[in-house]
């Protein structure tokens, strides 16, 4: 190449720097929540603190890291704080996972708000469908798995999901300003 630049290009960290951004990321999400809960369980579900940091690994890390941080903050936080419950935690995977992989799939491919509600919805709908089935096969009775507690649960979570809206772009804006990403924009041939 003589020195001319063809383009933008991604070039991306090493595997170690994101999995310690993945580990940064998994922290947040089990200790945000437990300052959350200090106001009351409630507070969990109206701002919903634990999807912050899988939105955020979407968005820095991609669809894999975001998926597998999307099960292991819930899976972590139950063990150790009994938050979520038990059995609600196992649909809580799908959902959690379903905002880590969408985010990371359209980190690329559309706005971060867009992708966001994108996300939103994809999340909710893994939740619902896993609901559906763990209610159709395995006949689950839980105060929690009803049509009318889900879209309480949503309703609930409003406050939440528009925080998430104007709080992480530019949160996302910021960290990449600053260059503190997993990844960073470079012109191919400088």
């Amino acid at each position: 190449m003589s020195g001319i630049s063809t383009g933008v290009k991604i070039k991306e960290f090493s595997l170690p720097v994101k999995i310690a951004y993945g580990g940064l990321l998994t922290a947040v999400g089990v200790l945000l929540p437990q300052v959350f809960h200090v106001f009351g369980q409630e507070a969990g579900m109206i701002f919903l603190p634990i999807q912050f940091s899988i939105f955020l690994a979407g968005l820095l890390l991609g669809p894999v890291y975001g998926g597998f941080i999307g099960i292991l903050v819930p899976a972590i936080s139950c063990l150790l704080t009994g938050m979520p419950p038990v059995p609600k935690v196992y649909f809580m995977f799908f959902e959690l996972a379903g905002y880590g992989i969408v985010t990371g799939l359209l980190r690329r491919k559309c706005p971060v708000y867009l992708n966001l509600i994108i996300a939103m919805a994809a999340g909710r709908i893994f939740y619902g469908l896993s609901l559906a089935a763990g209610v159709g096969f395995f006949g689950l009775q839980a105060p929690f798995a009803g049509k009318a507690a889900f879209i309480s649960g949503i309703v609930m979570g409003i406050p939440g999901m528009i925080l998430q809206i104007l709080i992480l772009p530019v949160l996302y804006k910021r960290l990449i300003r600053g260059n503190i990403l997993a990844e960073r924009t470079i012109e191919d041939g400088k």
